[in-house]
């Protein structure tokens, strides 16, 4: 958990599915939601990403958007490295 201003942001968790029966992760979330709560936040994000478990905790999606510059070649090179990273991750999940 890391907190600013009047938000709580989930930062990570892991999952284990020999452990998936004792359900530890709905149990942290709802202690980090507890806790969140008790410090008087008003919001708790999950952070960016499309993982399945966070649509079981609300509704709510929001775009997150970073936007690179670069004036070199190395720097257009990084890029397209991590463009085609990108499309390969899109192209792996069809």
């Amino acid at each position: 958990m890391f907190y600013w201003g009047e938000t709580a942001f989930f930062y990570q968790i892991g999952w284990d599915p020999s452990f998936a029966k004792y359900s530890p992760g709905v149990v942290l979330i709802s202690k980090a939601i507890e806790d969140a709560i008790n410090m008087k936040k008003r919001y708790f994000d999950f952070l960016r990403g499309d993982e399945s478990y966070k649509l079981k905790w609300t509704n709510m999606k929001r775009c997150t958007v970073t936007i690179m510059l670069s004036h070199k070649p190395m720097g257009h090179l990084l890029f397209a490295s991590l463009s085609l990273k990108d499309w390969i991750k899109r192209l792996a999940k069809r």
